[in-house]
């Protein structure tokens, strides 16, 4: 009897189209992703000389990334290491990593070339 409740209460989770669970693609917006805080030893946020916020986000699609591989954590990983990275997010079910960074330290190619140094591969950017 157990072992039957627990199963429907698994099948009824909900699941995104590639089968993991997807408590975060249905956040409203990307400020409220749990962000891996990559700020270690560096301030959090960069600001221009006018004292505007002068980093950047975007979102970058990643291909070969699985549910449970773990390939997420090395992704933040390798991303977070970057000088400018300020915070980093990827979801394994989405294959998506949602950047915040510093654009006058950090290009695009740069940000792609860590994703595949780690055997990944990173699509254009969809800027924010």
């Amino acid at each position: 009897m157990a072992r039957s409740r627990s199963r429907a209460a698994r099948e009824s989770a909900p699941r995104s189209a590639f089968g993991c669970l997807s408590a975060l693609e249905h956040s409203s917006g990307f400020s409220q992703l749990p962000f891996r805080d990559a700020s270690a030893g560096r301030p959090r946020l960069f600001y221009d000389k006018e004292g505007s916020m002068s980093t950047a986000r975007l979102t970058m699609a990643i291909s070969g990334l699985s549910c449970g591989g773990g390939g997420a954590l090395v992704v933040e990983r390798a991303l977070a290491k970057l000088p400018g990275v300020v915070r980093v997010y990827v979801n394994p079910a989405t294959e998506m990593a949602y950047i915040e960074y510093d654009p006058s330290r950090l290009s695009w190619e740069q940000l792609a070339a860590a994703v595949e140094s780690v055997g990944f591969r990173a699509s254009e950017p969809m800027v924010r």
